[in-house]
């Protein structure tokens, strides 16, 4: 059955379920328990920057999401892209935190080959981008940095195993074309 989006509400609320099931299968597949998730206003949020879209805080299995403008796929920031801060990205990062922290005890995660986002190099940022990355799209992540990849198929079971590009079906145009452009430059 094929969903029909018309407006930024129906977007963000079919991103949010997607980034929710995705979570929920990731836990359940590697014994992982499922972090509460909140979605709450900016007004609301216990962190006031108005460049924040989520947090995690350390100790807790809440993962507080905080919608904001970018909830479209564009050129830059898609969902399953190497950047990603729609509300389906932040879902995913922000549970990254708490996964590393419950789970791996905050270890550090290698560099590897190439930077996953503009986050790098604080530890604990790269493995909440690494994490939203391989949850998302595990074959782009093994593409752009393998060396990251590798480390967490060591310690994860990875949910999704489509090609990369098919992951992008339906995904903004530009989009596929930037990120086409930027593995050529790796190959």
């Amino acid at each position: 059955m094929a969903i029909t989006i018309t407006n930024k509400a129906q977007m963000k609320e079919f991103m949010k379920d997607e980034a929710k099931a995705l979570v929920v299968r990731f836990c359940n597949l590697n014994n992982i328990r499922v972090p509460r998730l909140e979605i709450v206003k900016r007004s609301q949020a216990t962190v006031r920057s108005s460049t924040c879209e989520g947090y995690y805080k350390n100790g807790g299995d809440i993962v507080t999401v905080i919608p904001g403008n970018t909830i479209f796929d564009n050129e830059k920031s898609a969902r399953y892209n190497l950047i990603d801060d729609t509300i389906y990205g932040t879902i995913l990062h922000e549970v990254g935190h708490y996964v590393h922290e419950h789970y791996l005890n905050w270890e550090t995660i290698p560099m590897g080959e190439r930077a996953v986002s503009n986050y790098e190099p604080n530890n604990k940022e790269v493995f909440a981008e690494t994490f939203r990355l391989y949850l998302a799209n595990p074959h782009l992540l093994s593409i752009w940095n393998p060396t990251r990849y590798a480390w967490m198929k060591a310690r994860f079971q990875k949910v999704k195993k489509t090609n990369w590009e098919a992951t992008f079906q339906g995904v903004n145009p530009a989009c596929v074309r930037n990120l086409k452009a930027a593995i050529a430059k790796i190959a």
